[in-house]
């Protein structure tokens, strides 16, 4: 049941939580990628789990970065998905 809820919840704030993450003034994916920088190489694979909408996995992906997610909210996982950032 619990579960069931927390689903719920993250599924109804999924269309706006990019948007909510930029109004907070929120960095913490360019402070992860920056303090993983030096050692991650292009063709690497990066398993996030708790993918969600893909924030945080985008600055690896663009480093070259094979992307695999995992979330348990299906409305973040398809906002990921539209974005193009993790292979599976």
């Amino acid at each position: 049941m619990a579960q069931e809820m927390n689903i719920t919840l993250h599924d109804s704030y999924a269309a706006d939580y990019d948007n909510q993450v930029q109004a907070y003034d929120c960095h913490m994916a360019e402070v992860l990628f920056r303090l993983c920088y030096e050692f991650i190489q292009p063709d690497q694979r990066l398993l996030d789990v708790g993918i969600g909408s893909g924030l945080a996995a985008l600055p690896f992906a663009k480093a070259g970065l094979e992307i695999s997610g995992m979330d348990f909210s299906p409305a973040m996982l398809a906002i990921c998905r539209a974005k193009g950032i993790a292979a599976n």
